[in-house]
């Protein structure tokens, strides 16, 4: 009689040696795409993240400040190397007009291509060991069909993963609305609004913005606004019969300001600065002391202070629905933010951007605000 013992036992149709050498495989693509990734991050010379140009002699100028480094007028003074870059390492341009342009580096900023590099990495590596072991297999172990089966899914799915990780992180990281979500969101402090109007009527305020209300007063109705009556002081009137000198609101806002151009002016010069650059902008006096008081607190102890009147950026962001239409829209929304020194920048032309005082007429709408940046 047989003994059943002596039986050979049934083999199962995938081994663990297989899995795990698969594992094994997967395990090494990965270790292998992230190493290619950090060699990459390292040896790669980064991206300028901050230009800015400095004064160190006259603030006057008479000629335009060159881009392009390699000019005869600039001479770099330093260079970090790709081997030795760290964090807020910089280039220094001096030029000939008594301006330097400082470039700073910035490897936080290199997340962004080093991600990139470890996602292609992994799929491309992924596919390339894939395709090797596959052939090994079929070719090396005819016998393991379910193994070789087996394993070509597993690096098949890996490859799919790798592949569509790689767009979704790519795609997150390029989308506009993402990076202004993550990193334009501004707080716009204590914008108010004056309504004047030749006879009395009511006035429905609504704002129109992608962000949150922080404060405001009077109350903000969710779906619509404010109503007041208006008079020819400006004094507004809401449904209870309390009066008003504006309305009120702060609010963090989806808002990237526009620094292009601007003034740079010490802290001790800020009144004087603002009281004829809000003249200039459209503001009666009244209007602007109360905007000064607001902001001089803020700005007349910073050394210098890098001031840039918002346009197009801000009413394009923030929007206002007022019903009736008024006659004169005046708005005026002030960036700046604190400087230890001189900082140069182009002059903004403020005479077009509003109305004067005088051109008012039938129903005003005024409005200012600002944002604090670092």
């Amino acid at each position: 009689m047989e003994d059943n013992n002596s039986k050979p036992k049934k083999q199962s149709r995938v081994s663990k040696s297989t899995i795990l050498y698969f594992v094994f495989v997967i395990v090494l693509a990965v270790a292998f795409s992230m190493a290619f990734g950090v060699c990459f991050h390292v040896h790669t010379n980064g991206y300028k993240v901050l230009t800015r140009v400095e004064c160190t002699g006259s603030p006057a100028i008479d000629s335009l400040i060159i881009d392009d480094v390699s000019d005869a007028t600039s001479t770099p003074t330093s260079k970090p190397t790709p081997e030795v870059i760290k964090d807020g390492d910089t280039i220094t341009y001096d030029y000939h007009n008594g301006f330097k342009k400082i470039e700073t580096y910035s490897l936080s900023s290199r997340v962004q291509q080093f991600c990139n590099s470890v996602v292609n990495g992994i799929g491309m590596t992924t596919f390339a060991i894939g395709v090797i072991v596959f052939f090994l297999i079929k070719f090396i172990r005819k016998k393991n069909r379910i193994g070789t089966i087996a394993g070509s899914v597993v690096l098949a799915l890996a490859l799919v993963f790798c592949v569509i990780a790689g767009i979704k992180i790519n795609n997150k990281m390029n989308d506009e609305e993402f990076l202004k979500s993550e990193e334009g969101v501004m707080h716009v402090d204590a914008p108010i609004i004056y309504l004047y109007d030749e006879k009395e009527r009511e006035v429905s305020v609504k704002l129109n913005f992608d962000g949150d209300l922080t404060c405001t007063y009077p109350s903000y109705e969710e779906n619509d606004g404010w109503t007041v009556k208006t008079s020819a002081d400006g004094t507004l009137t809401d449904s209870n019969e309390r009066s008003y000198e504006y309305l009120f609101f702060e609010a963090d806002i989806g808002f990237t300001p526009d620094t292009q151009k601007g003034f740079c002016v010490k802290g001790e010069d800020t009144a004087k600065f603002l009281e004829e650059a809000l003249f200039e902008l459209g503001l009666t006096e009244k209007e602007a002391n109360t905007f000064i008081m607001y902001w001089l607190p803020q700005m007349e102890k910073n050394p210098y202070n890098v001031i840039c009147f918002q346009k197009e950026a801000y009413e394009n962001s923030v929007g206002l629905d007022v019903q009736p239409a008024p006659d004169t829209i005046i708005r005026v929304n002030m960036y700046f933010y604190p400087s230890d020194e001189y900082t140069y920048i182009d002059e903004q032309d403020l005479s077009s951007m509003n109305p004067s005082v005088e051109e008012r007429k039938g129903l005003v709408l005024v409005e200012w605000g600002g944002e604090e940046g670092e």
